[in-house]
């Protein structure tokens, strides 16, 4: 209506990920493009966009090949990968 002022917010951003290895496994590893919670990437599907999308997963290193150190801490970023099957 005339003479009405309205403010339309929204949060509209998405996490993404953007490539930086691929080793001879097929083993994606990535670099974050936004903050979040690393822990919740755990079993994340996700979509790599490229010539065509393919459909992956995300996953870390395995708990029962996991050190007791390793077990008992938060996981980070780094250990995380996109695994494509």
């Amino acid at each position: 209506p005339e003479g009405k002022k309205v403010m339309l917010a929204a949060h509209i951003d998405e996490i993404s990920f953007m490539v930086k290895h691929i080793d001879d496994q097929g083993f994606i590893r990535f670099h974050p493009l936004g903050g979040f919670d690393a822990k919740t990437l755990t079993s994340m599907r996700v979509i790599v966009h490229g010539y065509q999308d393919v459909p992956g997963v995300m996953g870390a290193k395995p708990i029962h090949i996991m050190t007791p150190e390793e077990r008992n801490k938060a996981p980070q970023i780094n250990d995380y990968y996109i695994d494509l099957g």
